[in-house]
């Protein structure tokens, strides 16, 4: 069985920071000006495109071998409507969870929301069902979700301005596996206090998590199905990893374990060096810390990192089923990836496999895009797969969507680490010149390859 991050890419584990409210991050309105790879098996990938009309959702399946087109859906016209609201949807294993908004017409400012599953492989509707009423206003108004590990829970969320108060709301639905509603819950969002949101998890217990910022102290935030989705926190209280007075931690993320536990993960440093991991071990059901660890690097790896010339990093967490937790950690300066390094970890100790990249790649002088712009992360049962972006123009790989567009001079390294033997093999793949342009498709089932999406 393989795997793919794609099913949660409304969640990424660093972009979130910086929310001011407690819902579910929007997928940027930007994203629909290009083709969109949503998802892609052994025999088929899944085109999202948006033909420059911000009220549509069109999915264009492809043979994955022929890549020849066996479906198209376009949400307007299977539906005979004139206009929805929508956002990119999401999969549920064989299915396509498409989730819009339609308004009533006789009634304004009154919106129907709708569920819509479809089958993956054939593009046919499987079932269309209304959940819910609201009144709220035209104006940016998207449908946001998330689905638990093993699809049984999917929660909806939109915010929206309410017409007969003029205050802002978001409104969250948690659905069960037949898309039937067990919770639906309004709250008012306030600039009373400001909160950072960030890193949300669905709880196969259909329970929501997530991270937030308030003031200068993080909390667990938690709704959980058994007390009717009413808000609850719990403070981290950093002073107890007993860090030293001149280390700080970053880039916090929330992630899930197969054993029942969440655990917060960010990296610790002393200005701007690297110094190890921070974890923070919390119980799925009770929501209660139950460790605090310090994971700090070996003297080997920190004479080694003393060399790298960096001065901005990133931290990526991957948990993977059967595997332990994987983080990668990229090191760069102004001008240069400098490298990336591959981390195993657990609830006791830490350990450095093996540096994916010892060489630079160059960053343009003229662009702003970070560390994690420069590779994409898949896996499958006994590889983890890290597609390198190395090029001279101004591009950037897309993690959400495991894609990205050349222009010249591009060419992707692709490291497969084998979590058994622990050893990394690394390709390089080179577009061709008369694939300018086009998308190159990186996931986990086989080398990248390109992808025509001219429509």
């Amino acid at each position: 069985m393989k795997y793919l991050f794609l099913i949660f890419y409304f969640f990424g584990t660093i972009t979130l920071i910086g929310q001011h409210n407690n819902s579910i991050l929007e997928i940027p309105k930007n994203s629909f000006s290009q083709p969109l790879v949503l998802d892609s098996d052994e025999n088929q990938i899944l085109i999202l495109k948006n033909k420059q009309d911000k009220n549509n959702l069109v999915l264009r399946g492809l043979d994955r071998n022929t890549k020849k087109e066996k479906f198209v859906f376009n949400l307007k016209k299977e539906l005979k409507l004139n206009k929805v609201h929508t956002n990119a949807p999401t999969v549920k294993g064989n299915v396509i969870l498409i989730s819009y908004l339609v308004e009533d017409m006789k009634v304004g400012n009154l919106f129907n929301l709708f569920v819509l599953e479809i089958d993956k492989k054939t593009g046919h509707i499987i079932t269309n069902e209304k959940i819910d009423t609201i009144e709220a206003t035209a104006n940016n108004l998207y449908v946001n979700y998330l689905c638990s590990p093993d699809f049984n829970y999917t929660i909806l969320s939109i915010n929206y301005l309410d017409v007969r108060n003029r205050n802002y709301y978001n409104h969250k639905w948690l659905l069960n596996a037949s898309n039937e509603l067990q919770i639906s819950k309004i709250e008012k969002n306030t600039n009373e206090i400001e909160l950072d949101t960030w890193g949300h998890k669905l709880l196969n217990t259909g329970d929501l998590c997530m991270l937030q910022r308030i003031g200068n102290d993080i909390f667990l935030t938690s709704y959980n199905l058994d007390d009717e989705y009413n808000v609850w926190r719990e403070r981290i209280d950093l002073s107890e990893l007993d860090m030293d007075l001149d280390t700080r931690m970053s880039h916090i993320q929330l992630t899930l374990s197969e054993s029942k536990q969440l655990n917060i993960i960010g990296q610790y440093q002393s200005n701007s060096s690297v110094k190890g991991l921070c974890m923070i071990t919390i119980d799925e059901e009770s929501k209660e810390i139950m460790q605090y660890k310090l994971l700090p690097f070996d003297k080997s790896i920190n004479s080694y990192l003393s060399e790298i010339n960096y001065d901005e990093t990133s931290l990526k967490v991957i948990s993977q089923p059967h595997q332990p937790l994987t983080a990668i950690i990229g090191l760069a300066n102004e001008t240069h990836l400098s490298d990336l390094l591959f981390v195993s970890t657990n609830t006791n100790s830490i350990s450095l496999n093996t540096h994916l990249m010892k060489r630079s790649v160059k960053k343009t002088k003229h662009n702003n895009i970070s560390v994690n712009s420069f590779f994409s992360t898949t896996y499958t049962d006994n590889e983890l797969l890290v597609h390198v972006l190395e090029s001279k123009s101004n591009l950037s790989v897309s993690d959400k969507y495991k894609a990205l567009k050349p222009k010249e001079n591009a060419h992707i390294r692709s490291y497969h680490y084998d979590y058994t033997t622990r050893k990394i093999q690394n390709e390089v793949f080179t577009p061709s010149q008369n694939t300018t342009n086009q998308p190159i498709l990186l996931d986990s089932h086989k080398n990248p390859i390109v992808v025509d999406l001219h429509w």
